[in-house]
């Protein structure tokens, strides 16, 4: 016994060890949380201090908090830097729509956010700022991606400025403090006098994405030969009315004339309701992993690339409301992902391509062009003056296929009367639940006529 007493007791002292762990651990742990970083939070106060803040919404960005706790911040465990900030301004209900506005950051957009040199994610979208604040010891017209000495943020991936309409920016040569972007969407800023905005690829290296919709741009500086945007999978322009000749070398040096194309990975081109004219050029059909295409609503010209079937990954089309003209290609048969596609309101002409993949689109798709025919669209193409009947297609085999499709229609529906009455005489159940699904309809048809006339009575 007197054995075992030393065991005993050193279990005893183990759990209250364990106890006094598991109560003082809390308490420790806040005591050893990484704070945030002093420069950081100097620069979120020159922000704070720099905009206005119509709804206070910064007002508990202060002393008093650290400033890993301010709302819109969140900065790493274990380091305590600064590295997402998102203060986007939207509309709580559809009723704010009209006035949100109002309540959103406004005044100028300070640059010494930039300063935050851990900072990854920056969304200040749909807020009011009217105009950049650059750094006083920075000139921005200066920057290019030569000048280290502009550079401030070297992790800042994505960057989201879209919707500040009334934001006026001179140049986009700022952007080169931050080569380490991937994802920019200036949507809705307004970029008209701006002829750089390719340029973008030479001083983001890194850009996979780019958003400049609704930006209102109307010229691209000529200097295109120079363009490089080889790391880039999404562009998207739409609504930007511009107005420059789309010649055949314009999305080739999207990706780098130098290149294969085989190595591209362009996924998705959108420039969609611009004022561009000229021939599709036939080098698109070489960005292979190409998803999805929107070049609706311009003035493109000619005929659809014949290799376009080589877009083997293609999962959207949208050609409509140009000037595109000739037969649609038949290789555009085995584009066997395409699952949304818009041909209207051209000028195609012929029998749309026989095959699985074009057929089971609506009539929509194809609208808008009056010399094509051929399913899905109601014209025959057998019927066309100067065009040759299909073969083995007459009216004959026509008269045929509605006769026997009027016999299975018959045929069927009786099967189907007759199948429901033998059901109803001899199921007793199913005749129940029948009868007094008849019996609900009728209530409910007699409660309805007794109100309607109660209430006009």
């Amino acid at each position: 016994m007197d054995s075992l007493l030393p065991s005993f007791l050193a279990v005893n002292v183990f759990i209250l060890w364990s106890l006094l762990f598991v109560i003082i651990l809390p308490k420790g742990m806040c005591s050893l949380r990484v704070r945030c970083n002093e420069k950081d939070r100097h620069a979120l106060l020159n922000f704070k201090h720099t905009v206005v803040d119509p709804s206070a919404k910064l007002s508990g960005w202060s002393d008093e908090r650290d400033c890993c706790e301010w709302i819109g911040v969140h900065c790493d465990n274990t380091t305590g830097r600064v590295i997402e900030l998102n203060l986007s301004c939207s509309p709580k209900s559809v009723d704010d729509i009209c006035q949100y506005k109002s309540q959103c950051l406004t005044g100028e957009l300070p640059l010494s956010l930039l300063r935050l040199e851990f900072l990854n994610y920056l969304d200040l979208s749909s807020n009011d700022f009217k105009v950049l604040a650059q750094d006083a010891d920075v000139n921005i017209t200066n920057c290019s991606h030569r000048h280290l000495s502009c550079e401030n943020s070297s992790n800042l991936h994505h960057l989201d400025l879209s919707y500040n309409k009334d934001l006026h920016i001179d140049n986009l040569h700022w952007l080169s403090r931050v080569p380490s972007l991937k994802y920019v969407n200036l949507n809705a800023i307004n970029l008209q006098d701006k002829v750089d905005w390719i340029q973008l690829s030479t001083l983001l290296p890194s850009l996979t994405s780019l958003s400049l919709g609704y930006c209102q741009l109307r010229n691209i500086n000529p200097s295109l030969k120079h363009v490089n945007l080889t790391s880039l999978e999404v562009l998207s322009i739409p609504a930007s009315s511009m107005a420059v000749e789309f010649e055949g070398t314009v999305l080739l040096l999207i990706k780098g004339a130098e290149r294969t194309y085989s190595q591209y990975l362009v996924c998705s081109i959108d420039i969609s309701s611009n004022n561009m004219s000229g021939t599709l050029p036939s080098e698109i059909v070489s960005l292979a992993e190409l998803r999805s295409l929107n070049l609706s609503h311009n003035q493109f010209e000619g005929n659809i690339p014949k290799e376009i079937g080589n877009l083997k990954q293609l999962e959207s089309l949208d050609l409509a409301s140009n000037r595109l003209s000739g037969e649609i290609p038949q290789s555009m048969v085995g584009l066997s992902f395409l699952g949304a596609m818009n041909l209207s309101f051209n000028n195609f002409s012929g029998k749309i391509p026989s095959g699985t993949q074009l057929q089971s689109f609506d009539a929509l798709s194809y609208i808008g062009n009056p010399e094509l025919c051929g399913a899905p669209l109601p014209k025959n193409c057998s019927n066309e003056k100067g065009m040759k009947p299909i073969k083995g297609y007459d009216n004959d085999q026509e008269d045929e296929f509605l006769s026997s499709f009027y016999i299975a229609s018959g045929v069927g529906f009786s099967m189907a009367f007759w199948g429901v009455c033998i059901a109803i005489f001899c199921i007793r159940s199913f005749r129940n639940s029948y009868f007094r699904f008849l019996f609900r309809i009728r209530d409910k048809l007699y409660i309805m006529v007794a109100l309607t006339v109660n209430r006009f009575s």
